[in-house]
């Protein structure tokens, strides 16, 4: 398997290049539009699915060699991440990523020894329903919580709705949390137990879904009430990958107006060499490089960093790569001039995935908000 061994840069380089180069054999970039026709009415990209979890291995890569995966660490899955954002790619690998993640947390219980072997396997794919306390929707939460709970004699079966759920509409197994007094407690339930059905949002490359659950059998993650930790971590993953795909967008966008302005002309000479585009590709680069400074710390609070570091981490990787992928789409879009606002570019592509992913897990707002509070605590 090529992510074997991973551990040097030199390794993470190979697999970036091995990435890109196997991203654009399946999808080439001109297909990008029809690609985000398919993924708008809940579909997924099945051929590159098929190659991310066949020679890549990639949902396996946070999974202990123990349990079927290849033991890698985030910085192999941010790389993933990353030119799969590059690429506005319609592969549930985010989602698939963080569920393993939060079945990982619970190793030893049932449903987890169950689905985990699968998942790195890429024989089914996952997805994890976040609570709106975790996410800063707090005017919702006060109401009452997405989803209830009800223990039968067979074990407990669930009741509630949520929006957007990102690859809800195909994913095999989703983890929805349940709050009540007792805390929050973590449930499993199989995909065909659920109703979903697909959203046509902004962003037409990103699967999302309206998952709604009435009396479906479930399966309890873990044990009652103890679910806050990991969901929160959960949460943290969720945003640093988020983060990752961001950047990449933001590199791909920053280097296409690049390009744009060396070779478009006017009054006789490049359109790059007038200081107004200078300044605009100019401070798409400094947020870009903030951006990744951001991502690269963020990689080093999931391997080694304390639950607070990678809380931090996590606000601070949100804070900087949603604005940066907002203004480095706009900005190519505005260097881009006429084309760049027509259907047929894939600027917009990128603009609209940068502001649906700016609020998918909170607003940039709600994130500095909470790392004002981790650092006073």
């Amino acid at each position: 398997m090529i992510l074997e061994h991973t551990e040097s840069s030199e390794d993470r380089a190979f697999l970036r290049e091995s990435i890109i180069a196997m991203v654009r054999k399946v999808n080439p970039p001109e297909n990008l539009l029809e690609r985000a026709e398919t993924a708008s009415a809940g579909g997924t990209d099945t051929e590159l699915w098929s190659a991310l979890s066949g020679d890549f291995a990639a949902p396996a890569l946070a999974v202990p060699e123990a349990l079927g995966g290849v033991g890698a660490t985030f910085a192999e899955a941010a790389v993933i991440l990353e030119e799969l954002g590059a690429a506005l790619a319609t592969v549930p690998y985010l989602s698939t990523f963080v569920a393993t993640e939060v079945l990982l947390a619970a190793a030893g219980c049932d449903i987890s020894d169950k689905w985990v072997p699968r998942l790195a396997a890429g024989e089914v794919t996952a997805t994890v329903i976040f609570d709106p306390v975790l996410i800063g929707d707090h005017a919702f939460a006060e109401q009452s919580a997405p989803f209830a709970a009800q223990q039968t004699p067979d074990g407990y079966t669930l009741s509630g709705t949520e929006e957007f759920v990102i690859d809800g509409a195909t994913a095999d197994l989703i983890l929805i949390p349940v709050r009540d007094a007792s805390g929050c407690t973590l449930f499993a339930v199989e995909g065909k137990h659920l109703r979903r059905d697909p959203m046509r949002t902004l962003d037409p490359t990103r699967p999302l879904a309206v998952i709604t659950a009435e009396n479906a059998p479930a399966e309890l993650v873990g044990t009652v009430g103890d679910a806050g930790q990991s969901m929160a971590r959960a949460r943290d993953l969720a945003l640093l990958a988020i983060g990752c795909e961001q950047l990449g967008q933001s590199k791909t966008v920053l280097n296409m107006a690049v390009e744009y302005a060396r070779e478009r002309t006017q009054f006789g000479r490049p359109i790059g060499s007038f200081q107004a585009i200078q300044h605009k590709l100019a401070e798409v680069a400094v947020a870009v490089q903030s951006a990744e400074s951001a991502v690269e710390h963020g990689i080093w609070a999931a391997a080694k960093g304390t639950a607070d570091e990678l809380s931090r981490a996590a606000a601070m990787v949100a804070m900087a790569c949603a604005p940066a992928a907002v203004l480095a789409a706009g900005e190519c879009i505005q260097v881009h001039g006429g084309i760049g606002f027509t259907w047929e570019h894939p600027a917009h592509l990128y603009y609209r995935r940068a502001l649906s992913s700016a609020g998918l897990l909170g607003k940039p707002q709600h994130h500095a908000e909470r790392l004002l509070e981790l650092a006073l605590s």
